[in-house]
């Protein structure tokens, strides 16, 4: 494990048995992660995974090229990817060596991985579950980390990150096929345009789907509601969870 991390590799069966220990010992460890699925996902969990992949792939290079330069946040807010890498520069000018690093994680589609029952592809490899799905998620970013520190940036799109990634942890492309909000709800029947009912605040609402993200937005018609249409109807809107919503 002592050559750099850009010209680290590992073979299929390899990488099989490393992660398959990585995931044994995480199961072991977390309180949010039930066997099957995550009750709930923690910066905890993924200092965690970091802990072991550094145990399991980097070794002692992770703290000689990347050390403490890394931190975690989560967010309820990413509807497309599932993961993204942060480089902080206090300067413009500052160099690789100097900088630091944040991954932000989509904990929705982790939690929502089980809504749809079809096969999952991450970086090209099929997730069996939400935590392979998220192992996949962490190294697609940690590479992104490892590029950015060698090279003060990083690109997925680039052969140099796809090499990197396709040494270090098979990966076979820079996308992932998890559930989004949207598939979700054309799973349940929802569409945009659909007339719907909600309640809200103890009261019956009837509206129209206007959009489709993390939740619904719902045009609901109302006398001096502050939008409205080029037909001069006014309406408030509502963002609404999927799972409140009735089809009419």
């Amino acid at each position: 494990m002592c050559r750099p991390l850009m010209e680290l590799e590992y073979g299929e069966e390899e990488l099989e048995q490393r992660r398959a220990e990585l995931i044994k010992q995480f199961s072991e460890t977390s309180q949010n992660w039930d066997g099957e699925r995550f009750k709930r996902l923690s910066t905890e969990d993924l200092k965690l995974l970091l802990d072991l992949y550094i145990e399991q792939f980097f070794g002692k290079r992770w703290d000689e090229e990347i050390g403490d330069r890394l931190t975690f946040s989560l967010s309820t807010r990413m509807t497309k990817s599932a993961g993204k890498t942060i480089i902080k520069r206090s300067r413009p000018d500052l160099a690789p060596p100097q900088m630091r690093f944040e991954i932000r994680i989509g904990v929705s589609f982790l939690f929502q991985f089980d809504e749809v029952e079809r096969s999952k592809l991450v970086c090209g490899l099929s997730a069996p579950n939400a935590l392979w799905a998220l192992l996949f998620v962490l190294e697609h970013e940690l590479c992104h980390v490892i590029e950015a520190a060698y090279y003060g940036k990083s690109n997925c799109s680039k052969e140099r990150f796809k090499g990197l990634a396709r040494r270090l942890f098979g990966h076979g492309s820079s996308y992932h096929e998890l559930p989004t909000a949207r598939e979700i709800a054309y799973q349940k029947g929802l569409r945009v345009g659909d007339e719907v009912t909600f309640h809200h605040q103890g009261r019956m609402k009837k509206g129209m789907i206007a959009a489709i993200n993390k939740r619904a937005t719902v045009m609901v018609p109302a006398k001096d509601g502050p939008y409205m249409d080029k037909k001069g109807t006014r309406y408030d809107k509502y963002y609404v969870s999927l799972s409140s919503l009735t089809a009419l």
